[in-house]
């Protein structure tokens, strides 16, 4: 028997960048809820950098995600945001409904192009964090 015996059952841990502060159009390449052993359970959005403005923007065609803590206060809120701005509707038209769609195996907003602007800023605890504002 092969020590790789299973690996075509086996998940990835490969980790893309995070956003760096900058003005961008992404593409979305997937939206996922993953149980991480670290952090729980996540909602995970990965793009693709389409267009990028800013002295430490990522790079035009390279790839880019997030994650949110699904047990923090903020989780919900944000994946509203991430969702609306994937959809084209209006925040308050967001269900709980669309966001078990869009992270299903269909993976319907594939493609869908948004823009963000990634800002760096410090939490309560002094640490960095990247603060993303999402638009259509």
């Amino acid at each position: 028997m092969s020590e790789f015996s299973g690996i075509e059952n086996a998940s990835s841990t490969a980790r893309l960048a995070n956003l760096r502060p900058g003005v961008y159009v992404l593409e979305a390449q997937a939206f996922k809820l993953v149980n991480s052993r670290a952090k729980g359970k996540m909602f995970i959005s990965e793009w693709k950098v389409v267009e990028a403005s800013g002295v430490e923007a990522n790079e035009v065609g390279t790839s880019a995600s997030q994650g949110i803590i699904m047990s923090w206060d903020s989780a919900l809120g944000n994946i509203k945001a991430i969702v609306a701005a994937g959809s084209g509707e209006s925040e308050k038209n967001i269900t709980s409904a669309m966001c078990d769609a869009i992270v299903s195996d269909k993976n319907p907003a594939k493609g869908v192009k948004v823009r963000a602007e990634a800002k760096l800023t410090k939490t309560r605890a002094g640490n960095d964090f990247t603060l993303i504002k999402w638009a259509t």
